[in-house]
C-alpha cells in the first residue's frame, strides 16, 4: 500500500543556519524553507549536543532521504535519523 503524500520522506538538505534555526532545501527546489522553532526544538538540541553549531564561516548541512518528512503540523525532522549522525569533527586550521 502506498503511503500518503504527507507521510512520505523527502529528499534534500537540512541546514543549521547561523541564526541557529533549521532550514530545509528539497532536491527539486532552489530555495530554503525555514522550519518552525517550536517544531524543531528537540532537533536543535540534538545538533547542539553533537557539536553541530553554525557560525558565519560554517553551516552544518546534511543531505539525504528521510531526515525530513511532511507531518501533521508541517515539515518534521526525524529525530532518530538525526541522533544517528556522527559527532562533528573539529575543523582543521
Amino acid at each position: 500500500m502506498a503511503k500518503k503524500k504527507s507521510e512520505q520522506a523527502m529528499t534534500g538538505t537540512l541546514i543549521r543556519g547561523a541564526d541557529g534555526a533549521l532550514y530545509f532545501v528539497k532536491d527539486n527546489q532552489r530555495w530554503a524553507i525555514r522550519l518552525p522553532d517550536k517544531l524543531t526544538k528537540d532537533a536543535r538540541a540534538i545538533l547542539d549536543r553533537k557539536g553541530f553549531i553554525a557560525n558565519l564561516d560554517e553551516l552544518p548541512a546534511f543531505h539525504g532521504s528521510g531526515l525530513v518528512k511532511e507531518g501533521g503540523e508541517g515539515i518534521d525532522v526525524d529525530l532518530g535519523r538525526l541522533a544517528a549522525l556522527g559527532r562533528r569533527k573539529p575543523r582543521a586550521k
